[in-house]
């Protein structure tokens, strides 16, 4: 019993914590960029994305035109951009 005391308490000795994440991120550049690709990319940068449509009935995947805050940015990991995008109308007339 002793030993194993004495093993758990050099391993917790040794112990030593992994790295720590940032707490802040730069924002990404989602101009451009298909609405579809927006979820990956955040994920990757460390941020959350809302977006918000021009179209009143969008459908199909949407561009990018302007975010806030802009690309480039440092802010808090998890911070909210928000997405304008541009959607194809729905009834468009051919």
């Amino acid at each position: 019993m002793l030993d194993h005391v004495r093993e758990v308490v050099g391993a917790a000795a040794r112990w030593r914590p992994g790295p720590r994440r940032r707490r802040t991120v730069v924002v990404p550049d989602f101009c451009g960029r298909l609405a579809s690709e927006r979820s990956l990319i955040a994920v990757q940068a460390g941020v959350r994305t809302r977006c918000h449509s021009t179209t009143r009935q969008p459908t199909g995947d949407g561009i990018v035109l302007g975010q806030d805050p802009p690309a480039g940015t440092v802010v808090r990991r998890a911070t909210e951009v928000v997405l304008t995008v541009m959607h194809a109308p729905a009834d468009v007339d051919r």
